[in-house]
């Protein structure tokens, strides 16, 4: 069974070993309860084009070490989601949570990502995938841009 969040109810597997640190963040308020999050991006031919995407999944590893956090790509680079989902499904976790590392949502978070999820689904009953919302419909993310293009002096 998939779900998507909405965003008005928001506010390389890095691993789930160890529990809470006092550093750990909670979720925000309304965010799915999940004991793994994949970050799914496009992909490209490039390697390094994944370092951000990889050092990403590790900043959100130690805020969260309770959490399992993978990376799967869409097309070009592996691991694929389907293989991620399988494997964190083989390791016990049923419900993920799922962000989409696209700036907005076009073809590929419309229609792809959801006949992605469909296809895992069939294959793995039971298992509950949350969308979040893309980038630019995070809280916070629109105003910590601006702010980056556009530092106080």
């Amino acid at each position: 069974m998939s779900t998507t969040l909405d965003t008005t109810d928001a506010g390389t597997l890095a691993g789930a070993g160890g529990g809470p640190s006092a550093s750990a963040v909670s979720p925000p308020a309304g965010w799915p309860d999940a004991t793994a999050l994949i970050l799914f991006a496009h992909g490209a031919r490039d390697p390094r084009w994944a370092e951000p995407l990889n050092r990403l999944a590790q900043v959100v590893h130690a805020q969260r070490p309770d959490v399992a956090v993978a990376t799967a790509f869409l097309e070009l680079m592996q691991p694929d989601l389907p293989s991620v989902l399988d494997r964190l499904v083989a390791d016990g976790h049923v419900r993920i949570n799922l962000l989409p590392v696209f700036w907005s949502a076009g073809g590929h978070v419309i229609r792809d990502l959801p006949a992605l999820i469909a296809d895992s689904s069939l294959r793995n009953p039971g298992l509950e995938i949350a969308i979040l919302p893309v980038l630019s419909e995070l809280p916070g993310v629109l105003d910590a841009v601006a702010r980056a293009a556009w530092p106080a002096a």
